[in-house]
């Protein structure tokens, strides 16, 4: 019972991670269109716009890592082992 109900909590967390990662990645690009307009149609650039696209595109990131830790898409470094030996 229990464990069902951390299933369902994984599954719905997931989801709501993706439903976050999907609006910041909107959100980065009606921000950098906006500003690529700003800066060459009207040559008034907001400056506003390069670090608030900076802080989003690094939670863009932290999400998207665990998105792909949940999917199974995480990078293993211990399948490498063989060719690290390589190099020392």
């Amino acid at each position: 019972m229990i464990t069902r109900s951390f299933t369902l909590l994984e599954r719905w967390l997931g989801h709501l991670v993706g439903l976050v990662a999907v609006t910041l990645l909107l959100a980065e690009i009606g921000i950098m269109g906006s500003s690529v307009v700003a800066r060459y149609v009207f040559h008034n650039p907001l400056v506003w716009t390069d670090e608030l696209a900076s802080i989003l595109f690094l939670w863009l990131s932290m999400l998207g890592a665990v998105m792909a830790r949940d999917g199974g898409g995480c990078w293993k470094p211990w399948r490498w082992r063989h060719r690290w030996r390589f190099w020392c």
